[in-house]
């Protein structure tokens, strides 16, 4: 596996904001490996469309990550599935904290 994209969608406890989408993408490169997580925000205002909100945190994850995580050792699936569910669980209680920073990757 050299490179796996992880997406999950959800809806934050926060009431400001329609769904989100996070999105995880490892690497393995030269004994390396890594995660890197991107998240997009669908406003109330907005239609919350999966596709568009798996491109955009996407793009975010491999041009801007807001977070990476290295890894000693090579990871299953699995244990990738619970690093993105532990990120989700940390969004939805506070997804400002999250658009604040990747807001600062992008700019």
């Amino acid at each position: 596996m050299d490179k796996l994209l992880l997406t999950s969608h959800f809806k934050p406890i926060n009431n400001k904001y329609n769904r989100a989408t996070l999105c995880g993408l490892y690497n393995e490169n030269n004994n390396k490996y890594i995660i890197q997580f991107g998240v997009s925000f669908c406003n109330k205002k907005d239609q919350f469309v999966r596709k568009e909100g798996r491109i955009i945190a996407g793009d975010r994850a491999y041009i801007s990550p807001y977070k990476v995580i290295e890894f000693p050792n090579k990871m299953t699936k699995r244990e990738l599935l619970d690093f993105l569910y532990v990120e989700v669980f940390r969004i939805s209680k506070n997804p400002s904290k999250y658009i604040k920073l990747q807001c600062k990757k992008i700019n």
